[in-house]
């Protein structure tokens, strides 16, 4: 059990795309992209400093902190094979255990870095987007689940995405919108 430190809201500036605007994002070249974006101010809080019985979870806000024991050590989540081999099933079993699915599917894994030298690919984002939308979630599935995918796409489907720090975090933090907040926002994908 996490006991809550003290309080870490910071004010601070998120871009958002600007509404009504269509985005196209290349995430291997961000320069060719499009992503007209407004500055807007938030509050983030930090997760760590909310007390046990007031965390977030996934049916209330679409999000969690999870505990979760990995057989990945640090230098493991870059080497492609091994994430696939022993990661894939960890997340798929954990995406059963939170949201009480009977299949579960992995794809997408991506170690991020603000390093200077990292792929663009691997950067961290520096804007409020949504990660995936249905078309894509329906081709993942085709691509991975062949025929079958047709089968389980008439059912309910959940993506969940699964992060971790790979080492300790300085810099460029994962935030994510309280689902529980933005009442009168829309998310589009």
């Amino acid at each position: 059990m996490t006991a809550a430190t003290e309080n870490h809201d910071a004010s601070t500036q998120i871009k958002y795309v600007v509404k009504g605007e269509h985005t196209i994002f290349y995430p291997g070249d961000r320069e060719k992209s499009y992503w007209p974006g407004q500055m807007h101010d938030v509050v983030v809080k930090d997760i760590h400093s909310i007390s046990d019985g007031e965390r977030p979870t996934v049916a209330k806000n679409g999000f969690a902190l999870l505990h979760h024991n990995t057989a990945m050590a640090g230098d493991d989540f870059y080497d492609e094979e091994k994430v696939e081999q022993v990661f894939y099933p960890e997340m798929c079993e954990l995406a059963c255990k939170v949201n009480g699915a009977v299949k579960a599917v992995a794809f997408g894994h991506v170690a991020r870095s603000d390093a200077p030298d990292a792929r663009q690919h691997a950067q961290p984002s520096h804007a409020a987007h949504v990660d995936y939308g249905r078309k894509t979630i329906d081709e993942y599935a085709y691509n991975i689940l062949g025929d079958k995918a047709e089968q389980w796409l008439k059912k309910r489907v959940i993506l969940m995405n699964f992060w971790r720090p790979i080492k300790t975090v300085h810099r460029s933090p994962l935030a994510l919108v309280d689902a529980a907040t933005p009442a009168t926002v829309r998310l589009e994908s």
